[in-house]
């Protein structure tokens, strides 16, 4: 039996779907006219897109940009309605415009909901019983698809750790329609040229003069697309910056592009067209690119200035070495092979492996690869021959790459599951395995009487078997508590031994014995860094069965969660030692999530704990620090009204907002009144930001600030429209006209603003 409305497999005594709470066939044949129809339902949800063909190295390096657009929980206070989502995470698209990282919309507290099968009332989504008429839900949970926590990605800079009060949520992926000052290739040299979109068409203005000259036409095939990509990406530079690459006639249908290439500032010269159906393309020197073409082959080719030479075919992804010599691809094939060429082409392509599962890290030269392949770890030095560093591998994080690298991985590790069973003390095991089902015979005595025909039989039954009987009832019921106990889980987890590898050494060093992690993961990426979220189930004072079976079902799962809350524990590693951070005083009981965020350049961690208290229904956030290179660490207050991260791993430290939207670094006041998602912190460590943004969250004054002082831009600048180049010039677009997606380019030079051109649809960094 499905339900009608949504298509989920029912039970065939269901009476209410499980997943949006419309009424069974059943339900409705045996209805009454008085009975009240009570149909409860969730928005749909689709899931996210993910790009099959991401890389660890990629998501690694966007980690920063995206955790600067996201748009935090809300606060306790009223907010409007469109930053009431819990989290909202920018879209990033590749220079091809394929949606390279999801897009994540958690939904709030109040939304979170599951119906009941058998009486269809909303229950929250960790319900353990229906709160209406009691069904132990059990393993219903697997049947809606809901998973309890999200496994980290590797490589990750920022990790959650969801705590089940309330579950992430993920839906469709979302794009935000702005214009957006775009980050586009080139290197660390300052670029004193800007260039920006005007009327399909690529425009260029250096800082000397800022004469408005055309590079290119035509940047989307189709003009209207404009309206729908608002994230430009495919422009690109030389190193010396003398030559701009970039699209045109861009395709959204299936993303390819015609690319071209032209010298800056000489309008003399013309454009010159590399090829056709282009998906992806780097930079190797000054005047070479590698770059894929065609969507169905995937084609990777090489263009030295003058010609292509095609290197081969089904090049799922590519990079290059940054001293440009070699170009490192995995193949389309669907064997995951992995190829090396040498730009010069003075000999064959060679290939590394086949069939590797996971590219963990490479280094900036591509002389170090490292990979897994068949649950075993491998590097390959040189572009020589591979050498297996360790065998049953799972849940790899590189350090160091570039130098004397490390790892930590799980050896012999499975992915298990911590059901609600594991973390109980079942006091009536021992006494229920000795009761069986009694037998009537086993209690009835046969007498015979006799009468005045003849004798009959007599059966009498002891009392003792309607007691035993009873108590055989009440063994079945627990039994059936035990068995939906241990298809609930909880959390997933990893657990095995966890090992650390030092290159410099070249030996593996066992760190953690059976380890049972909750969560782990990288929080450092030159320094060998981990945390972990850890659960020892041999050492915690389990809740009594016995002690579930007293209350009701919402009684027994506060005592489950209560339980993991109380005993987790909070470790960081730094190369072959463990450290425990002493969080013990954190309020457990209204503990909703914990976010890690690592700062190498300062050596410090930045912990925020979330706390939602049930009673008042109002979230509670502090933010704290943690210096790991020092000997006596401790947590530290930074923030008790905390809001959302901005930045954590600049040279400066953290920034952040609290409720109040006043922006801080560390705990320097910066202004008040700041739209989060309009903060940009530069790599310069200047900072630009908007106030006073008007209730569409589009527009507002933008402001800057560096070197501790604070400096009022310009007023109604479109949001994610700014940025800064040529040291300290700072582009941004004003009076911008979101129905005709286009503004006024300005650029602010410290002292005075000059307008540069009008009709600018986005500038591109």
């Amino acid at each position: 039996m499905f339900c009608n409305n949504c298509g989920t497999k029912l039970e065939e005594d269901a009476f209410f779907c499980p997943n949006c709470g419309s009424r069974a066939d059943s339900a409705a044949q045996m209805e009454t006219e008085d009975d009240r129809t009570v149909i409860l339902r969730e928005e749909a949800v689709e899931n996210p897109i993910e790009n099959a063909n991401d890389e660890p190295g990629q998501d690694a390096q966007n980690e920063q940009e995206k955790e600067q657009a996201s748009v935090q929980r809300q606060s306790s206070q009223e907010q409007p309605a469109q930053r009431q989502e819990e989290t909202i995470e920018a879209v990033e698209i590749s220079p091809t415009g394929v949606v390279e990282t999801n897009a994540a919309i958690a939904v709030p507290n109040d939304v979170q909901k599951k119906f009941c099968p058998n009486c269809g009332t909303a229950n929250h989504i960790n319900a353990l019983f229906c709160q209406e008429c009691g069904m132990f839900f059990g393993n219903a949970e697997e049947k809606m698809g809901k998973e309890m926590t999200r496994k980290p990605q590797k490589n990750a800079k920022v990790i959650k750790m969801a705590i089940p009060a309330v579950l992430v949520v993920l839906f469709a992926a979302f794009l935000f329609i702005a214009p957006r000052f775009v980050k586009s290739g080139g290197n660390d040299k300052d670029r004193d040229f800007i260039v920006y979109i005007k009327d399909n068409e690529i425009f260029m203005a250096k800082s000397n003069k800022y004469e408005p000259q055309q590079v290119g036409d035509k940047f989307f095939e189709d003009k209207e697309d404009v309206r729908t990509y608002s994230y430009y990406g495919g422009i690109s530079y030389s190193p010396d910056y003398k030559y701009i690459y970039y699209p045109k006639n861009f395709e959204t249908h299936d993303y390819t592009y015609d690319l071209y290439y032209r010298k800056v500032g000489n309008q003399k010269t013309g454009e010159e067209k590399i090829d056709s159906d282009v998906l992806s393309y780097e930079v190797i020197d000054n005047n070479r690119i590698v770059y894929i073409k065609d969507y169905d082959d995937h084609k990777l080719y090489l263009y030295d200035g003058n010609d292509s030479v095609k290197i081969t075919s089904d090049a799922a992804w590519m990079t290059v070495s940054d001293d440009g010599k070699y170009i490192l691809w995995r193949s389309n094939d669907g064997d995951n092979k992995l190829y090396v060429q040498d730009t010069a082409m003075k000999a064959d392509k060679k290939k590394l492996d086949s069939d590797i599962s996971y590219l963990c890290a490479y280094s900036d030269d591509l002389q170090t690869i490292i990979y897994e392949k068949d649950d075993n770890l491998y590097i390959v030095k040189d572009l020589g021959e591979k050498e297996k560093i360790a065998s049953d591998v799972n849940g790899v994080n590189v350090h160091d790459i570039n130098g004397n690298f490390q790892i930590y991985y799980f050896k012999e590790s499975d992915e298990t599951s911590l059901s609600a069973y594991d973390l109980i003390k079942d006091d009536y095991l021992s006494q229920d395995q000795n009761i069986k089902e009694p037998k009537l015979e086993d209690y009835q005595t046969v007498t015979y009487v006799d009468d005045f025909f003849s004798s009959r039989e007599k059966i009498e039954t002891d009392d003792a078997y309607y007691q035993d009987v009873e108590k055989y009832e009440e063994k079945k019921a627990r039994d059936e508590l035990r068995e939906e106990l241990k298809r609930y889980e909880l959390v997933d987890t990893q657990s095995g031994d966890l090992y650390y590898y030092n290159a410099k050494k070249g030996e593996n060093v066992k760190v953690m014995e059976a380890a049972m992690v909750l969560t782990a993961d990288s929080i450092g990426t030159d320094t060998a860094l981990m945390y972990l979220w850890s659960l020892d189930l041999d050492s915690i004072e389990k809740p009594k069965l016995s002690k579930l079976l007293e209350g009701n079902g919402e009684d027994a799962e506060e005592i489950l969660w209560e339980t993991i809350y109380e005993n987790m524990q909070f470790l960081y590693l730094k190369g072959e030692e463990v450290f425990v951070i002493d969080d013990s005083d954190m309020d457990r009981d209204n503990l909703d999530y914990v976010e890690i965020y690592g700062n190498e350049k300062t050596g410090t961690m930045y912990i925020r704990y979330d706390f939602y208290n049930s009673e008042s229904e109002k979230y509670h956030a502090e933010l704290y620090s943690y210096d790991y290179q020092s000997a006596d660490a401790e947590l530290k207050l930074l923030c008790d009204d905390f809001a959302s991260v901005i930045s954590c791993n600049s040279p400066e430290g953290i920034y952040y907002i609290n409720e109040e939207e006043d922006l801080y670094c560390n705990d320097t006041k910066i202004d008040s009144d700041v739209y989060e998602s309009s903060v940009a912190v530069q790599d310069n460590g200047t900072v630009l930001y908007l106030t006073d943004i008007d209730d569409n969250y589009r527009e507002g004054t933008l402001k800057i600030w560096q070197g501790g002082e604070t400096d009022r831009i310009a007023d109604d600048v479109a949001i994610y429209t700014y940025g800064v180049f040529d040291q300290n010039k700072v582009a941004f677009l004003a009076d911008y006209n979101f129905d005709k997606c286009r503004g006024d380019l300005e650029v602010y030079n410290g002292k005075e603003t000059t307008r540069i051109d009008s009709d600018v649809t986005s500038v591109v960094y």
